[in-house]
């Protein structure tokens, strides 16, 4: 759960590097409540969560 919670923090904070000092705070934090919510957490599930259809079909070549 941490490691979810780190790519979830992460993520916005690399994006809003794009556009830094153009958009007021309040809209960054309407786009970090969105981008958690609409984008992430439905990804997230699929790939980390119990039966989620990403991690069954993700083999790992790493050794």
């Amino acid at each position: 759960m941490v490691f979810q919670a780190k790519f979830a923090i992460i993520i916005p904070a690399l994006i809003a590097g794009a556009f830094a000092e153009r958009i007021k705070f309040s809209t960054f934090v309407v786009f970090i409540i969105a981008w958690s919510t609409i984008v992430y957490t439905p990804i997230a599930h699929w790939m980390w969560g119990s039966g989620g259809w990403l991690g069954e079909a993700y083999v790992s070549t790493s050794g």
